[in-house]
């Protein structure tokens, strides 16, 4: 009895099992295989999509850092154009604050000549000279005379293509004849290798001299031309039985501080 309720059982769940199963094959979609491939096929399409996102936001970030680097490149070609240009700038203001007085000097008084940059400057207990930026080329040869606004600075002993050599008044080997501006005591001013002094030598005792009193080229000889200051007296004794005042000058210019000088023909500074 209980065998054949088991049996029973057993073929009523076969039969509802079978029935169910026609019964979704009968009411199941056309395109359940589609379905089931496209159940099967996500997982691939997800992992396919994350790893092309991530190709493209690694492409993107790579053409934005080429982008950079380039706007960096022409960013640091943009300031190097810059800093030129003011270096340039801040050059040329440099030379034409420092030529503003030798320019306006020229054009007051109608006077021609060379500007010329100092270059070197020797100016020690051997030799007191310049080396100036202008040489044959611009015109300049030896014994042309170095002058800053109203005061002789030196001559040209040496003249080559592109430079030239400027001896200054205070060289012990300078010698320029000159006066006093007041009383007109004639007598030579010579160097002696110190930046702020010079001899006022071969003044007679007969003239008076004052301190203070300016010191003028008289234009004597063939180089110096007349009308330029020297210096000033700063010292100036007479000892007794000596023919010759015992006198110094101290020139008016800083000759450690100039950065440019006016090179002239000393023939066109006397007609002047």
């Amino acid at each position: 009895m209980h065998s054949l309720i088991k049996r029973l059982l057993i073929w009523l769940g076969a039969s509802f099992l079978i029935l169910y199963g026609l019964n979704k094959a009968t009411f199941m979609p056309h395109d359940w295989a589609d379905n089931i491939a496209a159940r099967c096929a996500y997982p691939f399409y997800a992992i396919t999509g994350s790893i092309s996102n991530s190709i493209s936001t690694w492409r993107e970030s790579r053409t934005s850092h080429e982008a950079l680097k380039k706007e960096h490149a022409q960013l640091s070609s943009d300031y190097t154009t810059a800093i030129n240009e003011l270096i340039a700038l801040q050059a040329e203001r440099h030379v034409q604050e420092g030529t503003k007085e030798l320019s306006q000097f020229m054009e007051r008084y109608k006077i021609g000549g060379v500007q010329a940059h100092i270059m070197t400057k020797q100016i020690d207990e051997n030799s007191h000279f310049y080396l100036v930026n202008a040489g044959t080329n611009a015109g300049i040869r030896k014994d042309m005379v170095a002058i800053y606004q109203h005061h002789l600075v030196g001559r040209v002993t040496e003249a080559y293509n592109w430079y030239s050599k400027v001896l200054l008044i205070t060289d012990e080997k300078s010698k320029i004849a000159a006066y006093t501006g007041k009383t007109h005591a004639p007598g030579i001013i010579q160097g002696y290798n110190q930046p702020t002094q010079c001899n006022f030598t071969y003044v007679s005792h007969l003239f008076q001299v004052l301190n203070h009193d300016l010191v003028i080229s008289s234009g004597q000889g063939e180089v110096f031309p007349q009308g330029f200051c020297l210096g000033k007296i700063v010292l100036h004794n007479i000892k007794e039985k000596e023919l010759y005042h015992h006198i110094e000058v101290k020139p008016m210019i800083n000759l450690r501080s100039l950065s440019y000088v006016l090179l002239i023909d000393p023939k066109t500074i006397m007609q002047f």
